[in-house]
């Protein structure tokens, strides 16, 4: 009978031993997105009247590569985005593609390096990012606007595109 207890003992280690080197592999290079939630902040400054929508995605990346330090070489330089963001506002049943209304203050943004130390570069985690709703809805006659996600990584990888569901347009 302690034959048989050290050989589940054995095979035990040795099964938990290859789980942890296959643990590179659960997920792809590329990085992955999936959209978890959304909330509407005001900004306490009632003269303003700014309001944002904070949103939460996961994500995954099995090669950890994920963001980037790199500096813009100016206050325009939208190159070095990494993070993606179409916005799209419903109108006479119809969403419609908005685009943002100066070039220079794009819907996109740049994540930091996410570079895990150690012999596992596996990067999963959530991100949680802002739009800046103030001046939106751009056209009339909005009842509800989605937005879509996507990031690249340092390898040119592009993730999948992830989507917000119809999202109400608040009366405030």
């Amino acid at each position: 009978m302690r034959n048989f207890s050290s050989k589940i003992l054995l095979f035990s280690f040795i099964f938990s031993a290859l789980a942890s080197c296959k643990n590179n592999d659960r997920f792809r290079d590329e990085p992955f997105l999936e959209y978890r939630s959304y909330r509407y902040v005001y900004d306490e400054d009632s003269t303003s009247n700014r309001k944002s929508i904070e949103f939460t995605l996961y994500f995954t990346d099995g090669d950890g590569d994920l963001g980037s330090d790199e500096e813009p070489k100016d206050t325009c330089d939208i190159s070095i985005n990494n993070f993606f963001i179409r916005y799209f506002e419903k109108v006479d049943g119809t969403y419609t593609e908005v685009e943002p209304r100066d070039s220079c203050l794009p819907f996109d943004s740049r994540i930091p390096s996410l570079s895990p130390g150690g012999s596992n570069p596996t990067l999963e985690g959530e991100i949680i990012t802002f739009f800046d709703y103030s001046g939106y809805p751009f056209n009339e006659d909005v009842d509800s606007v989605r937005f879509e996600f996507k990031v690249v990584d340092r390898a040119g990888h592009e993730s999948n595109i992830s989507g917000s569901p119809s999202i109400p347009v608040p009366q405030r």
